[in-house]
């Protein structure tokens, strides 16, 4: 009965090949492969610990340069431009533009970022709805234009505008987006370390 239950064990394990080597069961599969019946497990797990100590992992930063996407490889980047802000010398704010009639929001966005980083730059947009939005006043406090903010998740591709852009960590964006503009849109960039 006992050699039953572990010849059934044995089957519906979910063991590789090498902890069969290693215990030493490999032979009760039906063809041990060639690679696992010429080493032992000893060795195998040797020559693993071997090339793990001399493998050489690359940097998580490089140098300091913004414009770049890999600059900061360990944190969340998000993407910020300058096209399109009258009146505020040098303000950075996430990429933006008009929405078309009869366009959604969702599909306002996409157009939005492809016109603003170009056609070959992939990028995922998180729902249907906005993550978030703020209301620009005219001096007579009348109703102003809403803005409305999706969160996109980089795929691939690179940036191919001229529009000057840079890739800013959460940190750095409180001290490069207008005040006025960041009381409303913090929320999203709230990121775990």
């Amino acid at each position: 009965m006992q050699k039953t239950l572990n010849d059934v064990e044995f089957e519906k394990s979910l063991k590789s090949n090498f902890e069969l080597l290693k215990e030493g069961k490999l032979h009760l599969l039906k063809k041990a492969p060639e690679e696992y019946v010429a080493q032992a497990a000893v060795d195998i797990e040797e020559n693993c610990r071997n090339e793990l100590k001399n493998l050489k992992t690359t940097p998580r930063t490089s140098d300091e340069n913004n414009n770049i996407l890999k600059s900061k490889l360990s944190e969340s980047l998000f993407l910020f431009t300058e096209e399109g802000t009258k009146g505020e010398k040098d303000a950075l704010l996430p990429p933006k533009g008009i929405v078309n009639e009869g366009e959604t929001l969702k599909q306002a966005a996409k157009r939005i970022l492809n016109e603003s980083c170009g056609d070959k730059f992939n990028a995922f947009l998180y729902g249907n709805a906005p993550v978030g939005y703020t209301v620009h006043t005219s001096k007579d406090n009348a109703s102003g234009d809403k803005v409305f903010y999706f969160l996109a998740r980089y795929e691939s591709g690179s940036i191919t505008t001229k529009n000057k852009h840079k890739w800013l960590t959460a940190n750095e964006l409180t001290k490069v987006i207008p005040e006025n503009i960041y009381k409303h849109i913090k929320h999203l960039f709230v990121t775990s370390k």
